[in-house]
């Protein structure tokens, strides 16, 4: 049986191994910021100053939390939005306009080192690592695929309340705060050619959501808001926007099991 903590000290890594396995659906959303240019390369219809909403779909992920006694942990997600982005707009594939339709997809990986510790009633592990983030913006009718691949450190705070206990039943509130920061490979690939260029990014992700255990199983309810945002960039096609954003909103349940 694993040892409990002393309250208000960091006296422990995790003390159990854990399993859990996360699925649900979610919304994506694509911003882009201009720096007042006019180049032809992005989507049509941009204002030239300021940001705006470009695109919205509908998304499926799925989530893989693999947390040791050691207190090495690795977090593996993968997501896919359906084809209705920039369903209304066009984009030049190097040559012609053509439909802009498109369906971003991603996937991230974060090893890392977890450190409980606990404040009165509240739980709040911390964890600490380097994640690896890829996402891909695939117009399928242009025959023109974008993506970002992201590097760096990563720090997670995940505090709980646990509000009721009986014999059979524990019920806990979870929640989840994340920032990370790295450099970014933008690639582009399009009818004619191809380019490149390296960014800066910044990420992070807020999360709430109800768990209750039973013995050594667990299921999870939960909403979460993940946002990426890449520095300026300069390319053939893409043109040049101030930041690219890629956003995602996730509704979300997971089953777990500790051994």
């Amino acid at each position: 049986k694993a040892s409990q903590p002393t309250k208000g000290t960091a006296s422990r890594l995790v003390s159990h191994h854990r399993a859990s396995v996360q699925a649900g659906s979610m919304s994506t959303r694509v911003f882009l910021r201009r720096n007042g240019s006019s180049e032809p390369g992005c989507m049509s219809k941009l204002p030239p100053t300021w940001a705006e909403l470009l695109a919205v779909a509908d998304a499926k992920l799925a989530r893989l939390r693999l947390d040791s006694g050691t207190g090495a942990a690795l977090h593996a997600e993968w997501w896919s939005s359906d084809g209705e982005l920039f369903a209304d707009k066009f984009i030049n594939d190097g040559i012609d306009a053509k439909p802009a339709r498109a369906e971003l997809g991603g996937a991230d990986l974060f090893p890392h080192l977890s450190f409980d510790q606990s404040v009165g009633g509240w739980m709040i592990p911390m964890r600490l690592g380097l994640f690896a983030d890829w996402q891909q913006l695939d117009h399928q009718e242009a025959l023109v695929e974008r993506e970002w691949l992201s590097f760096g450190p990563r720090l997670v705070i995940e505090p709980s309340w646990q509000f009721l206990q009986s014999q059979h039943l524990n019920l806990s509130l979870v929640s989840r705060l994340g920032v990370d920061a790295g450099a970014a490979w933008f690639t582009e690939e399009f009818r004619n050619g191809d380019d490149r260029d390296f960014l800066p990014r910044l990420g992070g992700e807020l999360s709430a959501g109800l768990r209750a255990s039973s013995g050594s199983w667990h299921l999870e309810l939960g909403y979460r808001l993940r946002h990426a945002r890449y520095g300026a960039m300069e390319s053939e096609l893409f043109g040049s926007p101030d930041s690219t954003d890629l956003q995602s909103q996730q509704v979300f349940v997971g089953f777990g099991v500790s051994f």
